[in-house]
């Protein structure tokens, strides 16, 4: 299976946001998460003022998927 990276963020309720998405990946029938980064905190740029901190992270998959089909997966 090819593998891709997938890079999550999240400044929105980040604490709960970023945990389900890794737990939808690793859930998803047509997806095997092979290995999550850290979380990391990294503050804002360019955005309103105010803006809370992002949590970051990365994973990497391996997929059948076509590119086409994994970002349609990814956004659903």
């Amino acid at each position: 299976m090819p593998a891709v990276l997938i890079t999550l963020g999240s400044n929105i309720d980040k604490e709960v946001n970023l945990p389900q998405a890794l737990d939808a990946l690793r859930q998803h029938p047509e997806m095997q998460v092979i290995a999550v980064s850290p979380i990391y905190v990294t503050a804002p740029v360019g955005g309103a003022p105010g803006q809370s901190d992002f949590y970051n992270a990365a994973a990497w998959i391996e997929t059948d998927l076509a590119p086409a089909a994994l970002r349609e997966r990814l956004r659903a």
